[in-house]
């Protein structure tokens, strides 16, 4: 009987000004430096890592505006984990990194949800785990939080 294990782990990229597709370029640099260098790990840790870049926004505007917005969130998120990847490697082509990633049998994908999936986290309390809806739309802050690029980690392992 064969037994299918899952590990994700979901890291929060970026917040975004209202409409925005980009950050200030000192905070960018940082952060996607500091997430590459996580990314890269697991990468070297785990063969078949799956690792899907989520763009998000907040509800206000056009549901299809909002769905192309969080796409190209996650697509320049994407092409910026690539190259910083291949900075931390030393790989100097997209070739060589595309050769890394399949040799690890490593999958990089990109998808926008728009405001589909608010940005929630789960709890534990009295013995039960809950979830929470911390960007709540219905709030300035809540919007602020949805506007986001996550990117979830997963590798399954068949036993």
């Amino acid at each position: 009987r064969k037994t299918v294990t899952q590990k994700t782990e979901r890291l929060v990229l970026s917040q975004y000004i209202f409409g925005g597709t980009w950050l200030k370029k000192d905070y960018q640099f940082i952060q996607m430096q500091k997430i590459a260098r996580q990314v890269l790990q697991r990468i070297e840790e785990e063969r078949g890592l799956t690792i899907t870049i989520e763009g998000h926004t907040d509800i206000v505007g056009v549901k299809a505006g909002n769905v192309r917005i969080s796409n190209r969130r996650a697509e320049a998120a994407a092409v910026s984990l690539i190259r910083y990847i291949g900075l931390l490697k030393g790989l100097d082509s997209t070739e060589a990194i595309r050769d890394f990633l399949n040799n690890r049998n490593c999958q990089i994908r990109t998808r926008g949800y728009g405001s589909e999936k608010p940005y929630e986290v789960i709890r534990y309390q009295q013995d039960k785990f809950y979830r929470e809806i911390i960007g709540d739309n219905s709030e300035p802050e809540g919007r602020v939080i949805n506007r986001r690029v996550e990117i979830l980690l997963e590798v399954q392992s068949v036993k």
